[in-house]
C-alpha cells in the first residue's frame, strides 16, 4: 500500500491525508503502508500530528508505516515522532556519542554556564553597590512585597522544621548523656549546634527550595511571555527592576527567619530536656545564658547575608536562562534549586573552615 503525500503538510490538508488513511486501511491489500515524501516540500507541527494520528491508525490495525524519499531537510522534523523507529528511513544510524566525547561535552557546558554566571554575578554586584551608596534607587515597594512572600510568609514552615531540629537533637543526645551523668550539657549540644550551624542551614535551604524557585519561575515565566523582552524595549535595567529588590528582600528576611529559627530550635530542645533528662525549663535557661556566648548566634546569623546572596543571584540568574516553552521553566528552577542548596553548603563549610582557624 502507497500513500503519496502533498507537497504541503499542514493543518490544511490534515483531513484529506487521514480520509486517504481510512480509505486505504478499509480494504488493505498488505501489512505495510509505505508513506511517499517525495513532492513534500513543506510540514509544520499540525502535519506532525497528522502523522501520528496515521501511525495510531495502522498500529490499530496491525500495519506497518514505512517513509520513503524524505529530504533531509524534514528528517529533523521526523524526529519528534520517534520516525527511526517505526518509519524506516534510509541512511547510517545515528552515532554513539562515547565517554570522553560526552565528557568533553559536560564540561564546555559547565565551563560556559559558569562563564555566563561570573558575568552576571559582575552586573548584578555593580547595580547593588550603586544602590547601597544611593539607597533611594532601591526599589522599597517591590523590596516590601518580596519581605513578605520570602520572609513573613516562611515564619511557620522554618518555626516547625527548627523546633522538630531541636527535640531530635536533644532526645538522640539525651541517651548517651544519661550514660555518663552529663544531661546538663544538653543545653550546649542543642543551643550551640541550633544557633551555629543548623539554624542558618536549615533556613537557607528551605528558604532556596521556597523562595528560590520562585524567583527563578516568576522570572522565567516573565521571559516566556515575553514580558522581559518588553522591559529591554523600553530601557528598563533588568537587574535594577527584577533582580535588585529579591537581593535586598532575603538579605533582611533569611538573617530574621535564622534568629527565628534559633529560638524555636532551643525550645523544642528545652521540652525534651525537661520530659527525658528532668531539666527543669529555668535551669535550661539560665544555663543557655551562663555557657553559650552571643558569639555563636552572632556568627551564625553573619552567614546568613552570604547564603541570602547565594539563593537570590542563582534564582534570578537560572530565570534570564529560561528559554521559550514551560519545560525550560521547570528545568532552570529544579537546577536553581539544586545549585543553590550545593553552593551554600559550600560556602557553609568553608566558613566552618575559617572559624576554626581562627578559632572563633
Amino acid at each position: 500500500m502507497n500513500l503519496k503525500l502533498p507537497p504541503t503538510i499542514s493543518l490544511e490538508t490534515v483531513a484529506e491525508i487521514l480520509d486517504q488513511v481510512d480509505m486505504i486501511l478499509r480494504t488493505p491489500s498488505g501489512n505495510a503502508l509505505i508513506l511517499d515524501f517525495r513532492h513534500v516540500t513543506h510540514l509544520d507541527m499540525s502535519g506532525i500530528g497528522a502523522l501520528v494520528r496515521c501511525m495510531e491508525r495502522c498500529q490499530t490495525a496491525n500495519i506497518e508505516v514505512r517513509f520513503e524519499n524524505v529530504h533531509t531537510e524534514l528528517t529533523h522534523l521526523l524526529e519528534f515522532i520517534n520516525i527511526e523507529d517505526i518509519a524506516g528511513i534510509s541512511g547510517p544510524p545515528p552515532k554513539k556519542r562515547g565517554f570522553f566525547e560526552k565528557l568533553g561535552r559536560n564540561v564546555r557546558w559547565y565551563i560556559k554556564d559558569s562563564l555566563g554566571f561570573f558575568e552576571f554575578l559582575g552586573k548584578t554586584t555593580t547595580v547593588l553597590v550603586k544602590e547601597l551608596l544611593l539607597p533611594n534607587r532601591i526599589r522599597w515597594q517591590d523590596t516590601a512585597y518580596y519581605i513578605e512572600s520570602t520572609g513573613v510568609n516562611a515564619v511557620p514552615i522554618v518555626g516547625l522544621i527548627a523546633f522538630l531540629m531541636g527535640m531530635i537533637i536533644a532526645f538522640q543526645s539525651a541517651d548517651q548523656l544519661i550514660q555518663f551523668g552529663a544531661n546538663i550539657f544538653v543545653v550546649e549540644l542543642v543551643a550551640i549546634s541550633m544557633t551555629r550551624e543548623l539554624a542558618p542551614l536549615l533556613t537557607s535551604i528551605l528558604i532556596a527550595g521556597r523562595s528560590g524557585s520562585a524567583f527563578t519561575a516568576e522570572i522565567g515565566t516573565m521571559k516566556v511571555s515575553e514580558e522581559v523582552d518588553a522591559m529591554k524595549v523600553i530601557g528598563l535595567d533588568l537587574t535594577e527592576y527584577l533582580v535588585s529588590p529579591k537581593f535586598w528582600a532575603l538579605i533582611i528576611s533569611l538573617p530574621l527567619l535564622a534568629f527565628w529559627a534559633d529560638v524555636m530550635g532551643v525550645i523544642g530542645g528545652a521540652l525534651i530536656a525537661n520530659w527525658k533528662l528532668d531539666i527543669p525549663y529555668y535551669t535550661f535557661i539560665l544555663r543557655f545564658q551562663e555557657q553559650v556566648s552571643v558569639r555563636h548566634i552572632i556568627l551564625g546569623l553573619g552567614k546568613c547575608y552570604a547564603f541570602a546572596a547565594i539563593i537570590s543571584i542563582v534564582g534570578c540568574y537560572r530565570g534570564m536562562l529560561v528559554q521559550s516553552g514551560a519545560g525550560s521553566v521547570g528545568r532552570q528552577t529544579t537546577s536553581s534549586v539544586v545549585t543553590s542548596i550545593f553552593l551554600v553548603i559550600i560556602a557553609d563549610a568553608i566558613f566552618s573552615i575559617i572559624f576554626t582557624l581562627l578559632g572563633v
